[in-house]
């Protein structure tokens, strides 16, 4: 039985083949509206946290609670769903905006 493997696509991204023969594009930088939909959440929070952060790295997720003043479970959800759509990045337990 194969496994999923993974190659460069036409447009440069990785597709993994599954082992049915299907192809998605790895996520690289997804339009946030449409995964905040696919996530059932409203999109206003992870906006929220974007423009926080803004360009500047280096925010922990408890820095990122107190500066939004929503609960620890919205911020959770919320960064998930940035980094599901490729806008942040975790390196070294802190986040980046993309």
């Amino acid at each position: 039985m194969r496994g999923p493997s993974s190659e460069l696509g036409s447009n440069g991204a990785r597709d993994r083949t599954s082992e049915r023969g299907s192809r998605r594009p790895s996520v690289e930088h997804t339009d946030l509206p449409k995964v905040a939909a696919s996530f059932g959440v409203p999109l206003e929070p992870a906006q929220r946290l974007l423009q926080i952060m803004g360009r500047r790295g280096g925010w922990s997720d408890d820095a990122l609670i107190e500066a939004s003043g929503l609960s620890a479970s919205q911020v959770a959800v919320n960064l998930t769903l940035l980094e599901v759509a490729g806008r942040v990045r975790r390196r070294d337990f802190y986040l980046e905006p993309v």
